[in-house]
């Protein structure tokens, strides 16, 4: 299945989709997208996540990254952690909806309480500090952004 979506993914841009903003800007990427494609989750996608929970088998966020991102010059492997959360959020929040649920424990008390994420209201960081052409930070760059804060 896995193989399969992915290759439909790349070949067939006409499946329903989104544009999901990169909050690294693309700035790491040979590509230099500040943005990708993104399809919406399907039936298929959930009974892929369930099995692969049950079986325990391999990266479910890579795999399912694979086959949800319909860049042809971008490999999932290669995406930044930011890139990849903001594409996982993008995935739940079209799918499910903007409310997630979660149960935390307060630390000093002790005590667990229930709080809920609006999804759509999430501020996500931009990257502050930028790399030069070849992807590196300088002293020098940090120390100017640092002069102009």
């Amino acid at each position: 299945m896995e193989q399969n979506a992915y290759t439909v993914g790349q070949e067939n841009f006409n499946l329903p989709h989104d544009v999901v903003e990169l909050p690294s800007k693309g700035l790491f990427y040979k590509s230099k997208k500040k943005s990708v494609k993104v399809g919406y989750l399907t039936a298929n996608d959930e009974n892929f996540i369930v099995n692969a929970f049950k079986g325990g088998s391999g990266n479910i966020v890579l795999s399912l990254i694979r086959n949800k991102v319909y860049e042809h010059d971008l490999r999932p492997e290669e995406l930044l952690e930011g890139d990849v959360e903001a594409i996982l959020i993008f995935l739940r929040n079209t799918s499910f909806g903007p409310e997630y649920s979660v149960t935390l424990t307060d630390p000093m008390t002790s005590k667990q309480f229930t709080a809920t994420i609006i999804l759509d209201e999430l501020n996500i960081k931009k990257p502050t500090h930028l790399p030069d052409e070849n992807g590196f930070f300088t002293t020098k760059r940090i120390n100017r952004i640092r002069e102009t804060s």
